[in-house]
């Protein structure tokens, strides 16, 4: 609990993550011990204007609330978010959720762009297909446990953090460094 490590592959038979641990050692771990530790950027808060644009810590996600838990920046404080005023980066690991289409809800995917301008991440599914949604049709946190992502199902290839506090640096893998080049949206999504 709380050593650090990074994320070194998936064992697809096992559907585990092997973490290496820094100051030696590795883990292998199932994607529900997993939790995606990441930053983004707050946008469109009213309540505390001040705050748009600043870079906050996502520390978890309330289901009841449906907000993000984060920490401000240079104070030990922490606040609610909702999912539409927390801008995430290209390489968020997501899971989909309440979208008009029921194919995509509960997918895992990667946020592959962000259009700031229209309030919308371009992500790639799990499944393949690659669709646009809106900001808060997507949550940050532990696959396997957020809107029926299936807990077993093969996760993405790269994940920030595991759980317990070990923190990986985000991996590419050889396709996805082959894939990043700009790719036809297939479906925009609500």
């Amino acid at each position: 609990n709380g050593r650090l490590g990074r994320v070194t592959g998936f064992d697809r038979e096992s559907a585990r993550y092997e973490v290496e641990l820094q100051g030696g050692g590795a883990l292998s771990l199932r994607p529900r011990n997993l939790t995606q530790r990441c930053q983004a950027a707050v946008a469109g808060l009213q309540s505390r204007p001040e705050l748009n644009g600043s870079v906050v810590a996502i520390a978890g996600y309330d289901e009841a609330s449906g907000r993000y838990t984060v920490h401000l920046p240079a104070t030990t404080a922490t606040m609610g978010l909702q999912r539409k005023n927390c801008v995430l980066p290209s390489g968020t690991r997501v899971c989909l959720c309440e979208l008009a289409s029921e194919r995509h809800n509960g997918q895992m995917a990667v946020i592959t762009d962000v259009d700031k301008d229209n309030g919308r991440y371009t992500v790639r599914c799990q499944n393949g297909d690659e669709v646009k949604v809106k900001l808060d049709k997507v949550v940050c946190k532990r696959p396997g446990l957020a809107h029926g992502c299936a807990v077993g199902s093969p996760p993405p290839a790269r994940l920030c953090v595991a759980r317990r506090g070990v923190q990986a640096p985000r991996l590419r893998t050889p396709a996805e460094a082959q894939s990043s080049a700009a790719t036809p949206v297939q479906k925009s999504l609500a």
